[in-house]
């Protein structure tokens, strides 16, 4: 008994130390590039650039530099900014809509491409769906009975503090390297947890088992049964983790590289969604105008995939044989 324990514990380890190893790998270089663009401003003096072209999709001046924050930094980043900032309910709508989809890009593409999938092609794919949401900002706006900002006004000035002189440059890259220790304590508690259940699973032949019952489900988008694990992982504890499950069973190799691939692109719209929905609550946008967007886009993603299964299922059928077709047709 000791020594089916001893070897059950190895395994986990082994299995848990290589899957957290390939993510550190990714995210502690992106996590401390990104850190020290934003305590140099430069993340602050491009949101500024890009004010004009991205007031298009209804974000303001003000609202640019929270999304450049996000789209680098990540989604708490760009709470706490908009926080400073006292951006109105109305100016963070377009924004949290974009970052639902696009948030800490280099770092999830990074370890997109870890997991089998091309990173540009999965930052790509998001920045496209970020934009498509917020611009349904306006729509949704009128439907939460939202007050817009009065036509052709003023830009609403940055608050003392933001506009002025930028913070020390270290104070702001120490706080980053805070933000870092708490990210990473969760992600090793997290995915420990997440490795120890799936070699429980794998051990006691659950997981064989759960990967038959799921295949005709997973099958209508050419996906395996195996792929349901990290599917359900990332939907509601977040692409990171669903991205430690799909490297742990790509190196089972119970996932094809194509799998993971699609994965990822499923995610990157609809990924945890029992987290990043709520956070915006404290800064004027809930939920009931987020989750439904975040759900509709994983919803086409995986119509799309189905259709694409379909025609290529149809397509991949071999064609008759010349004798076959002349002996169909009645000629000699």
């Amino acid at each position: 008994m000791n020594g089916a324990f001893q070897a059950f514990l190895q395994a986990w380890l082994k299995q848990f130390a290589r899957t957290l190893m390939v993510l550190l790998r990714v995210m502690i270089p992106v996590f401390l590039l990104v850190s020290v663009l934003e305590a140099l401003g430069w993340i602050e003096i491009a949101g500024r650039w890009l004010a004009a072209p991205l007031e298009w999709v209804g974000i303001g001046p003000r609202a640019a530099i929270a999304l450049l924050v996000g789209l680098f930094a990540g989604l708490y980043a760009a709470i706490g900014t908009m926080a400073s900032l006292g951006m109105t309910p109305i100016e963070v709508l377009p924004v949290a809509l974009f970052l639902q989809f696009a948030h800490a890009l280099p770092m999830e593409a990074s370890v997109a491409h870890q997991g089998g999938a091309s990173g540009w092609r999965h930052a790509l794919s998001r920045l496209v769906m970020g934009i498509l949401a917020a611009a349904t900002a306006p729509f949704l706006a009128r439907l939460a009975g939202m007050e817009p900002a009065p036509a052709g006004g003023p830009a609403a000035p940055l608050p003392a503090g933001v506009a002025g002189e930028a913070p020390a440059f270290w104070a702001v890259f120490l706080q980053s390297l805070v933000d870092l220790g708490e990210t990473l304590v969760v992600l090793v508690v997290i995915l420990a947890a997440i490795t120890l259940i799936i070699q429980l699973l794998e051990a006691s032949g659950w997981l064989e088992r759960w990967s038959d019952a799921a295949a005709p489900w997973m099958g209508k988008v050419g996906w395996s049964g195996d792929a349901a694990l990290p599917l359900v992982t990332g939907l509601f504890a977040g692409l990171i983790y669903g991205a430690g499950v799909m490297i742990d069973q790509f190196q089972r190799g119970r996932l094809k590289e194509r799998e993971g691939r699609e994965l990822f692109f499923f995610l990157g719209a609809c990924h945890s969604v029992l987290e990043d929905p709520f956070l915006f609550v404290p800064v004027g946008v809930g939920p009931a105008l987020l989750l439904p967007v975040r759900i509709v886009a994983g919803g086409l993603v995986l119509l799309y995939l189905a259709a694409r299964q379909r025609w290529s299922t149809r397509t991949a059928q071999p064609a008759p044989l010349p004798e076959t077709r002349a002996a169909e047709s009645g000629s000699p």
